[in-house]
């Protein structure tokens, strides 16, 4: 069995990363609050731009936009896939960053002959995909802590003009979608080419079931849907940065509390331990002091 001052100090080790796990659970708990509170605010406007786009598009059929473009001509080896992946920043989070990492490796595997390029936002998800054989934008370089939507326009601009210019073909996010603080869940969203049937049944909206049109358009609808469309993109990845930080912060919650349960089953062993060890010494100490009186 160890001496008392080897468990004492395997005690006060203990002890001290238990205070920094619980630590860390804090300041993410506080993190994933502020992040939620961020996406509740924005929601009423994101609702507002799409109401607008389903508007223009039931009521204006002469609309053409190419971010609707589906390029069926472009199959194998000739159609241009971009996966964007958002991991985390930091590690200490169980498996959030591996199971994000593994639901990108089965997309990349569904699309066939296609080329694939990954562009990766979160230091882990870098660290990870260098390791592997999979073509990955290098100068592609974006962190994922304190989201924001001037970091959600700059990419959403870059993805649109590569979009544009026939870089990319197809266009998916994989991030993580926070169902509550234990449930977090690898999620694949096909960004670009959008699909207006898809948006209309976002807000249960039908060719048949549409309402007249209340609004008027200046200078025309098809002007103001360009705008728009700009506003929903960069919307929509700003909702997966939130959705993707506020999973992190709820994975790294529940592993540090995990962390410090073990932490207080070990103190209690080791407590354990500590007093049958001082007492073994205890009774140790008496036999000798009555073994010496009883030699004189």
């Amino acid at each position: 069995m160890p001496s008392t001052g080897e468990i004492k100090q395997r005690i006060q080790s203990i002890q001290e990363t238990q205070k920094i796990t619980n630590a860390m659970r804090i300041v993410s708990a506080s993190k994933m609050k502020r992040a939620k509170k961020q996406q509740a605010e924005a929601a009423p406007f994101f609702y507002d731009i799409e109401t607008v786009m389903v508007d223009i598009l039931s009521h204006s059929a002469e609309i053409q936009n190419h971010n609707f473009d589906q390029r069926p001509y472009k199959t194998g080896k000739n159609r241009n896939v971009a996966v964007l992946v958002m991991t985390g920043d930091k590690g200490l989070s169980g498996g959030y960053d591996i199971n994000v990492c593994k639901k990108a490796e089965e997309l990349i595997a569904k699309q066939g002959d296609a080329n694939v390029e990954i562009l990766i936002a979160g230091r882990m998800g870098q660290e990870y995909f260098r390791k592997t054989d999979h073509k990955v934008d290098e100068d592609f370089i974006y962190p994922v802590r304190n989201p924001s939507t001037t970091r959600a326009n700059e990419i959403g601009k870059l993805i649109r003009e590569r979009f544009d210019n026939e870089t990319y073909d197809d266009v998916y996010v994989v991030y993580t979608q926070c169902k509550s603080t234990i449930a977090q869940v690898p999620t694949v969203l096909k960004l670009l080419p959008l699909n207006a049937d898809d948006l209309k049944a976002s807000l249960g909206i039908t060719d048949s079931t549409a309402p007249d049109s209340m609004l008027n358009y200046s200078p025309n609808p098809h002007e103001v849907f360009k705008v728009l469309i700009k506003k929903y993109l960069n919307w929509i990845i700003y909702t997966c940065f939130v959705e993707a930080f506020t999973s992190e912060q709820c994975a790294r919650m529940t592993a540090m509390k995990t962390a410090s349960d073990n932490a207080e089953e070990m103190l209690e062993k080791l407590n354990l331990d500590f007093n049958r060890a001082r007492q073994a010494a205890i009774t140790q100490e008496i036999t000798e002091i009555v073994g010496g009186a009883a030699s004189l």
